[in-house]
């Protein structure tokens, strides 16, 4: 899953496409994502697929709207969040699609970019919409809670900014139990990725602006982790396993990749041309997905396939 950049009557767009695991492709649009713009950012957007393949991302028409694309049936089910703007670059981000085809994201409310604020939301499979700002988020230009993410269990994750402008991540259960992820000597938050079992990963950076990986137990124990000899490091992925995958920066500022099996080895590896890789996630029975950019700059989707 995933979109990529194409030309419709002369125009650059944003494509959605899926790939099947014998290697087809199918490519989607919105039907409502409007005419071509000249910088692409037009199109759809898919953001996460559940196990019988439908997906939930958003479209952008100037503005950003939310939607969940039936695959076997090929329809689309376009929404906004109540309050959501309606002034160009504003609108509602889905993010993740969980079980029982539950939605989460974010929008934004305001009059331009500078006075924008972030609320998150939860979308349920009978349409019902329900808004949720983290506790002490700040509620000023540029602040708020978004959603990242969900696991199976339903519990989502994110992050909120405080009234300082210091950015947190949080999980919310499905009971509602509200938590802080925030490891320890962290000065900014980031999480990625949660797992069947809880396992929250991401990335943070200390107090000397050094970027660290991290993975929280869901008892709350919280390990650093930095790839050898790395500038930086980020922890984007998670499976029920608990295969980690992530990316880290090198001396000499190259991203490379990584990924980590369960008190197993680490493997290190970088797309072909060693200029930019970025993993996204892994799967159940540990395929890698991510992209990387050639010599030219230009992006391409990956697929590390296990050898055993």
């Amino acid at each position: 899953m995933g979109y990529y950049w194409g030309l419709t009557s002369g125009q650059t767009e944003t494509i959605g496409f899926l790939r099947s695991p014998g290697g087809a492709i199918t490519a989607f649009n919105d039907p409502s994502a409007g005419i071509s713009s000249p910088t692409g950012s037009c199109g759809s957007y898919p953001a996460g697929i559940d196990n019988e393949g439908n997906v939930a991302g958003y479209y952008i028409d100037q503005k950003c709207h939310a939607w969940f694309y039936r695959t076997q049936a090929g329809t689309f089910t376009n929404f906004d969040a109540p309050g959501a703007s309606q002034v160009t670059g504003s609108g509602t981000y889905a993010t993740a699609l969980g079980p029982n085809g539950l939605i989460v994201g974010f929008f934004r409310i305001g009059t331009s970019p500078s006075t924008f604020v972030c609320h998150a939301f939860i979308r349920y499979s009978n349409g019902v919409i329900h808004t949720f700002d983290a506790p002490g988020a700040g509620k000023g230009p540029q602040q708020g809670t978004a959603f990242l993410g969900v696991n199976s269990a339903g519990t989502e994750i994110g992050f909120f900014y405080d009234p300082a402008n210091a950015i947190h991540g949080f999980a919310l259960t499905a009971q509602g139990q509200f938590s802080v992820v925030d490891p320890p000597g962290a000065l900014s938050t980031t999480v990625r990725a949660i797992s069947r079992s809880g396992v929250i990963v991401g990335d943070y950076t200390d107090s000397a602006q050094k970027q660290h990986g991290f993975i929280r137990q869901a008892s709350g124990a919280t390990t650093t982790l930095d790839a050898p000899d790395a500038l930086s490091t980020s922890v984007s992925g998670i499976n029920a396993s608990g295969e980690i995958v992530g990316s880290y920066e090198t001396q000499d500022h190259v991203l490379n990749a990584f990924s980590m099996a369960p008190n197993g080895p680490t493997t290190l590896f970088s797309g072909p041309s060693r200029v930019i890789t970025w993993l996204a996630g892994v799967n159940t029975v540990g395929v890698i997905a991510g992209y990387y950019y050639d010599s030219s700059f230009l992006p391409h989707g990956l697929l590390w396939l296990p050898t055993d």
